[in-house]
């Protein structure tokens, strides 16, 4: 299988998931309106497991929008010779 029916196949299981958690009302949050709300729901947790993967977002056309992404992190594909 390549990396596009790979990606495709995810984001189709993801989706699955997804709908099938809502259907059981198991679905958790996914936005809080503030610190103390998100606190408060995690209270009960002893152990918390942050994913900290770096995403790969497309690069804006916008000078502007490209400073404010910017990572400064070399880019993962080498420049031509």
């Amino acid at each position: 299988m390549d990396g596009a029916n790979a990606k495709r196949n995810q984001e189709v299981g993801l989706r699955v998931l997804e709908h099938t958690l809502a259907a059981v009302n198991c679905l958790p949050p996914r936005a809080f309106k503030h610190a103390a709300e998100f606190a408060a729901y995690l209270k009960n947790e002893e152990t918390l497991i942050f994913d900290g993967t770096e995403q790969r977002t497309n690069r804006p056309n916008d000078e502007g929008a490209q400073k404010e992404n910017y990572s400064g992190k070399k880019s993962a594909i080498p420049p031509k010779p």
